[in-house]
């Protein structure tokens, strides 16, 4: 009887090890907290460095393995029909070699895309270019001498930085814009339309590859990593596509994703305070809750070794393990 009680507990007792293992992580306490000189409301992190476009005329730079921020880029205030100095916007960042691609709000809701080289520790700027429209949303190199902009009107247009003209645009669709994101070989994009609808665009053919119709209605934060698409929308979900689709519920309108670099893992905004929820792709098995306690969240990074930063419309950018 005593041998039957004892193989019994320690079966018990490896099952419970075994469910305690298995058991997603539950992380409240970021490692590491952070704060930019105003709020954010872009971002980009590019070999570690992690750039954040803020509205206060300003573009943060942090090292993150120097743990300290460098010397920031800082814009003129700009006039509006309201105040002759009101603090800029900085739209979106981008970083090719030792060359930096900012689009930023200017005077009466303009937009100018500035470009700057690497020039010891700071940068200096090269040319700054007036865009014919108001709606530009975000930009990215495509090469050192061609910039692909995005605008309000889910049209995109490629810039030529030398003469500062367009010389190409191309229109996806009536619906409008949402977002995009470019491949690491800058050779394709993925972007988003309202009637949720993602086109996968060659930016070499300039030609439509793929059209996915992840949703019937509004998205969000759109990531894009080793050919796999992961999307919020407003319908509590996050969608994934890596061959096939595949989604992941939620309890309230996700407005931000982000993928591992691998893209094998997702992570998702999840509820009115701003959780985000880990998952593995391949299994849906859910890795981790993180409670930020943040704003709404408009940025998601996501690294392989389980490090994850939040970052929302507010200075603090918060730093998780997730592994």
């Amino acid at each position: 009887m005593r041998k039957f009680i004892l193989f019994f507990t320690a079966i018990f007792c490896l099952n419970l090890t075994a469910n305690l293992a298995a058991a997603p992580l539950e992380i409240s306490q970021p490692d590491k907290v952070i704060k930019a000189g105003a709020n954010m409301i872009s971002s980009n992190l590019i070999d570690e460095i992690l750039y954040l476009g803020t509205d206060g005329s300003e573009l943060d730079i942090y090292d993150i393995k120097a743990d300290k921020f460098l010397e920031p880029i800082k814009f003129r205030t700009v006039k509006t029909h309201f105040s002759d100095e009101e603090p800029a916007k900085i739209f979106s960042i981008d970083r090719l070699g030792d060359m930096l691609l900012v689009l930023t709000e200017m005077d009466y809701n303009e937009r100018y895309l500035y470009v700057f080289k690497k020039e010891n520790d700071g940068w200096s700027e090269v040319s700054n270019m007036h865009l014919a429209n108001k709606s530009a949303k975000k930009a990215f190199f495509i090469d050192e001498k061609t910039a692909v902009v995005s605008d309000f009107g889910n049209e995109i247009y490629y810039i030529d930085l030398e003469s500062k003209k367009a010389v190409f645009k191309h229109k996806f669709s009536i619906a409008l814009y949402v977002d995009f994101e470019i491949n690491k070989t800058r050779d394709k994009i993925a972007i988003g339309a309202e009637s949720g609808v993602i086109y996968i665009y060659n930016l070499k053919t300039r030609q439509t590859e793929q059209t996915l119709n992840f949703f019937k209605d509004n998205m969000y934060d759109i990531d894009y990593k080793n050919d796999v698409v992961a999307v919020g929308c407003i319908d509590k979900q996050a969608g994934i596509f890596n061959g096939t689709m595949s989604y992941f519920k939620a309890d309230f309108i996700v407005y931000a994703t982000g993928l591992s670099e691998d893209a094998k893992t997702l992570a998702y905004m999840n509820g009115e305070e701003s959780d985000i929820l880990v998952y593995d792709i391949a299994s849906k098995t859910k890795l981790a809750t993180v409670k930020t306690g943040q704003q709404i969240l408009n940025e998601i990074y996501l690294s392989d070794n389980g490090r994850l930063i939040s970052i929302a419309y507010e200075k603090e950018v918060k730093f998780w393990s997730v592994k």
